[in-house]
């Protein structure tokens, strides 16, 4: 417990354990997702996962409220991806092409992995497909996603906004086709 912190949560080692335990057991899939879209290799994607529950298990003493775990979860692995592609190369979505092609979706269980919605998500731009990932599949809040892609509320609220005109605009398209 940090001290110095009066907002910070006061939890038992127990509690903490506990907690620490069920925020894994809930999140990790969804990190795994996040940061294998943001590296675009399993076994690095893996690795961050790990490093992002060590992490959070660290500094554990600046989670104020249970209720912002997740995004405070995401902002981290996130942060830690970044930190990781600095290194290597500059950040982007792994295209859905190479997604599909890796083993990773199926061993996941993406939902993105649909028929119906793959193709239409391939024809968006990075960033409306980033917006439309963590909100629609990962259940990211607007507040959430903002602290991960490193933006404000209001951004991404207007890109979500954006982003679902331009997939229903796609998929209108794609049905007309098919008549």
């Amino acid at each position: 417990m940090n001290s110095a912190d009066p907002t910070a949560l006061r939890d038992t080692p127990r509690e903490r354990d506990a907690r620490y335990a069920a925020l894994v057991e809930q999140h990790s899939l969804g990190v795994f997702r996040l940061l294998h879209g943001m590296v675009g290799d399993r076994t690095m994607a893996e690795d961050l996962t790990q490093d992002t529950f060590l992490r959070v298990y660290e500094l554990w003493h600046q989670l104020r409220s249970p209720d912002g775990a997740r995004g405070w979860v995401f902002t981290i692995a996130a942060n830690l991806a970044r930190q990781h592609l600095r290194r290597q190369r500059p950040w982007i979505w792994l295209s859905l092409e190479r997604w599909e092609q890796s083993d990773d979706h199926a061993a996941h269980g993406s939902e993105a992995a649909d028929d119906a919605v793959r193709p239409i998500l391939g024809q968006l731009k990075e960033e409306d497909r980033a917006v439309l990932v963590m909100m629609g599949l990962l259940d990211l809040t607007a507040a959430e996603t903002a602290a991960v892609l490193g933006i404000r509320t209001a951004a991404v609220q207007k890109r979500w906004q954006r982003a679902c005109e331009r997939f229903r605009g796609i998929a209108a398209m794609e049905d007309s086709h098919a008549l």
